[in-house]
């Protein structure tokens, strides 16, 4: 959110009194980041700073990636800005690679996880847009699902899809059937 944008009247946020209408963190809560104005700002900024210790910012419960940096042995994942960041430029890599480019769309299905945050900061980082949607959840109802993903990547004009491995076969139904 730009400053113009912040609700001053939030829970837990007090007014700083400066003009441009940014608010001061309340107690024991972070700092906004002056002059940011996106998600992927304040990641290059964060995960630019020193290391943060155990400054958790991202803990996912359960991730099947066993290379995903900061995995535990319990199977969750714990990411500080500088690992998301990390797991951005990797993926804005790998999409530049496969030739998106700036201003292209990427559809992204992936549930929520390391994986779905790398593919949308790599998206954010390489200056494409995201184009987030919802996995099916059975197979059931995949002939209505693959003609609502084939309609949704048609209107967004989606030059790349990032999905599970598992999901490839639909994707590929789908682009013959749009």
């Amino acid at each position: 959110l730009s400053s113009r944008d912040r609700d001053t009247s939030l829970p837990g946020r007090r007014s700083s009194g400066r003009s441009n209408g940014a608010l001061a963190p309340a107690p024991g809560q972070c700092e906004w980041l002056s002059g940011v104005e996106t998600l992927t700002e304040a990641y290059l900024i964060r995960g630019e700073q020193a290391a943060q210790g155990n400054d958790i910012r991202f803990l996912f419960a359960d991730d099947a990636s066993p290379t995903m940096p900061g995995r535990r042995s319990d199977g969750s994942v714990i990411l500080d800005y500088r690992d998301a960041l990390e797991i951005g430029r990797r993926a804005a890599a790998a999409l530049a690679a496969r030739g998106v480019e700036r201003g292209d769309k990427v559809l992204i299905v992936l549930s929520t996880g390391p994986g779905f945050l790398a593919a949308f900061m790599g998206c954010q980082i390489l200056g494409a847009v995201p184009v987030p949607a919802v996995p099916p959840f059975s197979l059931r109802t995949i002939d209505e699902y693959v003609a609502r993903i084939a309609r949704l990547a048609a209107n967004a004009h989606a030059v790349a899809v990032v999905t599970m491995e598992q999901l490839v076969p639909v994707f590929k139904v789908a682009r013959s059937a749009s």
